[in-house]
C-alpha cells in the first residue's frame, strides 16, 4: 500500500466519525424533544415513591456521583421543563439488565400514578441500544416524574435516561445506522479472510485475529444496537452479550500479541503477564459481564475496575515492543491506541466519574474500524512474508527432492523413484518393464576415457527421454530401465534399441566403433498380476537381459505373461 493511501485512511475514518455523530438536519428529518433527569438517588428496597417525592435531601442534583450499588436507583424529572409544550409520553434509556422499572407521575396535590414493568415487558427500539417504557398520564398539575429502577446492572442506564414524546426518534440518527452497517461490513471481510488464510498457512495468529474481529462484531451488533434494526432479542441477552464479547475479545487480543509480535521483543515476565491478563479478562470481567442477580451490587464497577489492569498490561506490552524496535508493533500501536483510549473513557464513565455525549460511545465503533484496517495491514504483511518464506522453502524442498530423484549425469530418474512408485505406475498402465545395457561399454571407457563415455551415456539418455509413454530410469553404470505402457510397447522398445547406435554415433563424434545395446523386456498385464511388484518384474527382465548378452549381444529377449484357461472337460462339466 502506498504512503498516500495509508495517509488517506485516517481521513476516511474521520469522515465516518463526523457522519456517525452529526445530527440529521431538521429539514431532512424529524427530531424528538428530550428531557434529561435533574437529580438522581439510591436507596434501600423498602423506600417508596412518596418518601422520595417528599425528601429533597435524598437527591443528588450535582450531575456527578452516579452509582447503582444499592437495590433501588431513582431518577427525577421536573415537569417545569416541558411547560408550554407537549408532555412526554415515554421513558427511554440505554439497554441494561434490571429487575423492574416503575414510572410515577407526582401531582402538586401529592397524588401519584404509577406504571410498573418487568425487564421483559419494556420495548426495545430500532434506533440503537435503547429501550422504552410508557409513562403514566401526565396532567397539567403534574410536578415531577420519578423513575425507580430495581437492581440495575449498569450506570449508563441512568446517565442516558430521558423522557420524550417520540421514542423512535430519541435514539441514533439515520446516518449512524449507515455507518454501523459500513463498520459491520469492514469487520466481516477480515473475519472471512482470516479463516481462508488459516486454511493455507495454519498460523495460529490468524485464528486469534478472527476471534478478535468476531468479538468486535458481536459487540457492535449487541452493544451498538445494530442487531436491533433487524430483530428484537430478549433485553437480558442484548445487555449481556456485548460485555461478554468484549471480555473474550481481550483474551484473543492478548494471545494475538503473543503469537504475532516477534519472539524476542517481549521479556519473559511481560509475556507471562500478558497471558495472565488475557485469561483474567475472560474469567473475572467475563463473569461479571453475565450480570447475575447476586453480583448486582458490584458487577458494574467491578467489571470496569477489573479491566483497568488489563489495559495497563496492553499499554506496557506495546510500549516495550516499540522501544525494542518491533516492526509488527508499529501498525498494531496505531490500531490499538484509539481502542485503548476509548476503553479508558468507558472505564471512567462506567464507574460514574462523569457523563458524556453519545459520540463517546460511538467512537468505540470508529476505533474498531481503524483497528481492522491497520491490524489487517499488519496481518497481510505477515501473511505475505510467511507465504514467501514457505514458498521459498517449498521450492528449495522441491529442488532438493528433484536432485535426489534425478541422476546428475543424464538427468533421468534414478532407482529410488521407481522402487517407491512402481505399484502406482503399474496400476496406471505401465505394464512393460525393459532393462537395457550398452554392450562392451567398459571398452569405450578404457579406450576413449570416462569423459567421452559420459557423452555416450547422455546421448543414450536423450534417446530414451524422447519416447512417448515411457519412463526412463538410469539404474547405474550403463544400465537403463524403461517402464512402458500401450499394446505395442514391446515392439516400440525394440525399435528404440535398434535406433540407439545411429543416434549415439551422430551425437558423440570421435568413436571408431558402433555402440550397441542388449535388452531384456517383460510384459505383465494387470489383469494377470494386479499386484505385481518391482522386484519380481526386475528379476525377470534381468534374466532376459543376461540371456540376450549370452546369445551374442545386440539383441532383445522378451517375455509376455498370459493367462491360459483350461478347457472344461465333460467330466468336469458333469
Amino acid at each position: 500500500m502506498t504512503a498516500r493511501r495509508c495517509l488517506s485512511l485516517p481521513v476516511w475514518l474521520v469522515f465516518l466519525l463526523v457522519l456517525f455523530t452529526a445530527p440529521v438536519p431538521a429539514a431532512a428529518s424529524q427530531t424528538a424533544e428530550v428531557y434529561r433527569p435533574v437529580c438522581h438517588a439510591t436507596s434501600e428496597a423498602h423506600v417508596t415513591v412518596a418518601a422520595m417525592a417528599a425528601g429533597a435531601s435524598r437527591w443528588n442534583c450535582s450531575g456527578a456521583g452516579w452509582d447503582n450499588e444499592r437495590p433501588a436507583v431513582w431518577l427525577r424529572f421536573e415537569a417545569s421543563r416541558w411547560q408550554g409544550a407537549e408532555a412526554p409520553t415515554a421513558f427511554v434509556s440505554h439497554i441494561t439488565r434490571f429487575r423492574r422499572i416503575s414510572l410515577s407521575a407526582v401531582d402538586a396535590d401529592g397524588s401519584i400514578r404509577t406504571r410498573s414493568y418487568a425487564s421483559d415487558q419494556v420495548q426495545l427500539l430500532h434506533s440503537g441500544p435503547h429501550f422504552m417504557a410508557r409513562l403514566p398520564e401526565l396532567r397539567e398539575t403534574t410536578r415531577q416524574v420519578i423513575v425507580r429502577l430495581d437492581q440495575p446492572h449498569n450506570v449508563v442506564v441512568l446517565t442516558e435516561s430521558r423522557l420524550t414524546r417520540r421514542p423512535n426518534l430519541a435514539g441514533w440518527n439515520e446516518t449512524a445506522v449507515v455507518t454501523l452497517a459500513l463498520i459491520a461490513g469492514m469487520l466481516v471481510l477480515p473475519l472471512l479472510f482470516d479463516v481462508g488464510f488459516y486454511a493455507v498457512l495454519r498460523e495460529r495468529f490468524l485464528l486469534l485475529h478472527a476471534g478478535m474481529v468476531g468479538s468486535m462484531l458481536v459487540y457492535l451488533m449487541f452493544s451498538g444496537g445494530f442487531l436491533l434494526y433487524f430483530v428484537l432479542p430478549p433485553i437480558d441477552l442484548v445487555a449481556v452479550a456485548g460485555p461478554v464479547a468484549f471480555a473474550l475479545g481481550a483474551l484473543a487480543s492478548a494471545h494475538f500479541l503473543l503469537t504475532f509480535l516477534e519472539a524476542d521483543v517481549l521479556p519473559k515476565l511481560l509475556r507471562h503477564l500478558l497471558r495472565c491478563a488475557g485469561w483474567w479478562s475472560a474469567v473475572v470481567p467475563g463473569t461479571l459481564a453475565l450480570q447475575f442477580d447476586w453480583t448486582q451490587p458490584f458487577d458494574n464497577s467491578g467489571y470496569f475496575f477489573t479491566f483497568a489492569p488489563v489495559l495497563v498490561v496492553f499499554v506496557a506490552t506495546l510500549a516495550t515492543a516499540l522501544v525494542r524496535g518491533s516492526r509488527a508493533a508499529r501498525l498494531i500501536a496505531v490500531a490499538w491506541v484509539p481502542i485503548l483510549l476509548c476503553c479508558a473513557d468507558q472505564i471512567m464513565r462506567g464507574i460514574g466519574l462523569y457523563t458524556g455525549p453519545a459520540w463517546l460511545e460511538q467512537s468505540m465503533y470508529m476505533a474498531f474500524a481503524l483497528e481492522v484496517v491497520m491490524v489487517w495491514l499488519a496481518v497481510m504483511q505477515r501473511f505475505m512474508a510467511l507465504k514467501q518464506e514457505r514458498d521459498r522453502a517449498r521450492l528449495e524442498a522441491l529442488a532438493l527432492g528433484e536432485l535426489s530423484e534425478r541422476d546428475p549425469l543424464t538427468g533421468l530418474l534414478n532407482r529410488r523413484v521407481i522402487e517407491r512408485r512402481f505399484r502406482t505406475l503399474h496400476r496406471n498402465g505401465y505394464e512393460t518393464l525393459a532393462l537395457l545395457d550398452l554392450d562392451r561399454f567398459k571398452e569405450v571407457n578404457d579406450r576413449f576415457g570416462h569423459a567421452l563415455g559420459d557423452e555416450v551415456l547422455r546421448a543414450c539418455a536423450n534417446v530414451l527421454r524422447d519416447l512417448p509413454d515411457v519412463l526412463a530410469i538410469r539404474m547405474g553404470g550403463e544400465e537403463f530401465l524403461l517402464l512402458m505402457r500401450g499394446r505395442d510397447s514391446l515392439a516400440r522398445a525394440e525399435q528404440m534399441r535398434q535406433s540407439l547406435p545411429g543416434r549415439i554415433a551422430r551425437e558423440v563424434p570421435g568413436l571408431d566403433r558402433v555402440v550397441t545395446a542388449s535388452m531384456g523386456a517383460v510384459q505383465m498385464p494387470r489383469s494377470i498380476a494386479p499386484e505385481a511388484g518391482f522386484a519380481e518384474m526386475y528379476d525377470r527382465a534381468d534374466k532376459l537381459l543376461y540371456e540376450a548378452k549370452a546369445a551374442g549381444r545386440n539383441r532383445t529377449m522378451t517375455e509376455k505373461l498370459s493367462l491360459f484357461r483350461r478347457p472344461v472337460t465333460a467330466k468336469a462339466a458333469a
